[in-house]
């Protein structure tokens, strides 16, 4: 009735590390280096209104400590770029990596006032040029950065547990309850599962998949009640009520051959 093959994908990812503090070297810089955005290559700023400005610290990180202080050099990628430059300043007293550390970080700061409407963002996009003595890692884009700044608001008395009503292939499939633990980024939880923990079994017709493949994912809610989801085995979209603390949102998936949607009703649990 509804059969479908399951397909498990397989991802390779290749890592950038550091030495460790035991294993450090310090060098003089004019002996060569690495050099790469750290921790991520992207980021975000949501500003919200009370808090009037807000800043975010882009790391430049390097794979050997040095006995000086290394100068850094970014610049602004323009065509991926769609802040106006009123929207944003770049700290020039943290463009370094301080003697005897791995790390620099580059500040920049918004304000609410300077930013786009609610609804829109500004991209700030940075590429890495140059740090004393180093070469830098152009690697699955380690030298680019694209910073996401928008006006941001708070969600107030938001659930933090709901029923899941699920359905798909124009069936109801077993509901769940689920958890939202909030994340550093504002407005933004964490779930276990999306789907539930006995979907696939459920879908493939098969037990032997019960308590697997709970699909979780980030779930994110914007300023105009528009959600959106990214989750293990694909993403989605859908809406907040402010009112109800309802939460309606389509998925996608890549874990079957076959491609189709998922609609999830998130109804809070009371009491």
């Amino acid at each position: 009735m509804k059969k479908i093959t399951l397909f498990l994908m397989t991802f390779a990812l290749l890592g950038l590390t550091s030495c460790d503090d035991e294993d450090a070297q310090v060098f003089n810089p004019s002996d060569g280096d690495l050099a790469y955005f750290t921790k991520s290559t992207a980021g975000k700023l949501p500003i919200r209104e009370e808090n009037v400005t807000g800043s975010y610290f882009i790391e430049v990180g390097s794979t050997t400590k040095s006995n000086v202080d290394r100068q850094i050099e970014v610049s602004i990628v323009t065509e991926n770029t769609t802040a106006d430059p009123s929207m944003y300043t770049i700290d020039p007293a943290t463009l370094v990596i301080p003697a005897g550390e791995y790390v620099g970080k580059v500040k920049v700061s918004s304000s609410y006032a300077a930013l786009p409407p609610i609804g829109e963002t500004a991209v700030l996009a940075l590429k890495l040029d140059s740090v004393d003595g180093t070469e830098i890692v152009t690697e699955q884009g380690s030298d680019m950065f694209a910073l996401t700044m928008f006006k941001s608001c708070a969600i107030d008395n938001f659930p933090t547990t709901y029923n899941v009503l699920v359905s798909a292939f124009g069936q109801s499939a077993p509901s769940h309850v689920v958890n939202f633990v909030a994340l550093a980024d504002e407005n933004t939880y964490s779930i276990s599962s999306s789907w539930g923990p006995n979907f696939v079994a459920w879908a493939t017709d098969d037990p032997s998949y019960e308590d697997s493949y709970y699909y979780p994912g980030t779930i994110e809610i914007s300023c105009t009640n528009a959600v959106s989801f990214v989750g293990e085995f694909g993403s989605g979209t859908g809406t907040y009520d402010p009112g109800s603390g309802l939460i309606t949102l389509t998925i996608d998936q890549d874990l079957f051959t076959g491609s189709f949607t998922i609609d999830l009703i998130f109804m809070p649990q009371l009491g």
